[in-house]
């Protein structure tokens, strides 16, 4: 496993660091961003236009698969901005044998965080934080789902409430952004990307390239 570095996490410094991987990313960032919603507009469609509850089953599910592959993409991407390579629109639709840990990890995921947070919301809370980077860990190390959540508690060992106000900035941050409308959303959405790589990257003792 990668070394756990004693630094703080500086929340400023991922902010700022994920402004200036936007604006140096801006145009593959904003046409990976209408990739998106354009694959969410047509499986939306499908869904609305689809026969049958087994067709629209189907659809569902590989309206699923599609989601998870395009999140692994996000991941891609943002781990590219750090690491000093251009943001690629063709990041996001990567499939390989790592698709299937994520998968089986995003449901164990989900299922532990959504139980937790069923008693009291602070189970489900700390079990977010616990395996906050379980995707980064598969999307870049190539982690079995296992190892994925072992290297997770590991990096996050003993910051939980550093990772609790990231991400509560994070969420006001993308809060400001949706008062913008869909501009400012994108925007935000894509400095949370990036700070979120940026604080992986130093929380397990490896360097990050300034765009700056």
């Amino acid at each position: 496993m990668q070394e756990h570095t004693d630094r703080p996490i500086d929340i400023g410094k991922a902010i700022s660091f994920g402004w200036n991987g936007f604006v140096a990313n801006i145009g593959p960032l904003l046409l990976a961003a209408l990739a998106v919603f354009a694959v969410q507009a047509v499986f939306s469609l499908l869904l609305r236009s689809v026969d049958g509850a087994f067709a629209y089953l189907l659809v569902q599910i590989a309206s699923w698969v599609i989601s998870l592959i395009i999140a692994m993409g996000w991941i891609r991407i943002g781990l590219n901005i750090v690491d000093g390579r251009r943001a690629d629109v063709a990041d996001l639709f990567q499939f390989d044998d790592r698709f299937w840990s994520y998968a089986g990890a995003s449901i164990v995921f989900g299922i532990c965080v959504a139980i937790g947070l069923v008693f009291f919301i602070i189970p489900g809370v700390i079990i977010a934080l616990i395996w906050f980077f379980y995707g980064y860990n598969i999307v870049d190390k190539g982690d079995s789902m296992g190892e994925a959540f072992a290297r997770s508690n590991q990096l996050t060992k003993g910051r939980k409430l550093e990772l609790f106000a990231f991400g509560l900035v994070l969420i006001l941050l993308n809060i400001l952004g949706l008062l913008l409308l869909i501009v400012g959303v994108l925007i935000t959405a894509a400095i949370s990307l990036i700070a979120v790589a940026y604080v992986y990257r130093r929380l397990s003792g490896e360097p990050v390239v300034d765009p700056a």
